[in-house]
């Protein structure tokens, strides 16, 4: 294995681009928006149930992606 000799301007100088670096990183993180579907952005004010069964109800697809079985499964499960 190589050891290698710095001086101390070039670790400087190294730390510097290192750091550059991170930092460049850490605002490409917060740049990214994610889309969110409009019945999930109420879930915190008016309570995860009754936000989504209205709006799910009407979007059999989203309906059975988040539940997990169709609405007549569902009411039958229910009964």
């Amino acid at each position: 294995m190589q050891t290698h000799s710095f001086s101390k301007r070039q670790l400087g100088a190294i730390a510097l681009m290192l750091e550059e670096e991170e930092k460049n990183a850490s605002l490409n993180d917060k740049k990214k928006l994610m889309w969110v579907h409009k019945c999930f952005r109420n879930r915190k004010s008016e309570g995860e149930y009754w936000t989504l069964y209205k709006e799910l109800v009407g979007n059999e697809m989203k309906f059975y992606q988040y539940f997990r079985m169709t609405k007549h499964q569902l009411s039958a499960s229910e009964n």
